[in-house]
């Protein structure tokens, strides 16, 4: 499971979410074995202005795996821990436990950080290629 928590929309987040699209399975019960999930949280104060926002990303990056989801409140569930100075914090998790956890400020997701989280991803998530061998 990967889940995203974030405090804005970006061309960053949205060219992430986008790659680990392509990544996991298409949302289905859970429970289902052998599947693979992820999904953002947006937190914000102002759910209703957002809505229609999320839909704009979704249909630009092509979505088809990730549903974009809004929790009312800035500071996010409490249960999640999420940085009040984090504006994205991805977290990969395997039987409820939190396996991999990035935290970035505002600006600090760029290209090189989105490398390194799709990397994770594959790991995390078994879709690592094997490195091929020399001939």
């Amino acid at each position: 499971m990967i889940n995203i928590h974030a405090r804005e929309i970006t061309d960053e987040l949205t060219s992430l979410v986008s790659q680990l699209d392509k990544l996991v399975s298409p949302a289905a019960p859970a429970g289902r074995s052998g599947s693979t999930h992820a999904f953002v949280v947006f937190l914000t104060d102002d759910p209703d202005a957002l809505g229609p926002k999320l839909t704009e990303v979704a249909e630009k990056a092509k979505l088809k795996n990730t549903p974009l989801t809004i929790y009312d409140g800035i500071a996010g569930h409490p249960d999640y821990k999420v940085s009040k100075d984090a504006e994205v914090t991805i977290m990969m998790w395997t039987d409820r436990k939190v396996d991999v956890n990035f935290a970035f400020g505002k600006g600090e997701l760029d290209k090189d950080a989105i490398a390194k989280i799709v990397e994770a991803a594959k790991k995390h998530l078994g879709t690592e290629e094997s490195p091929k061998k020399a001939s």
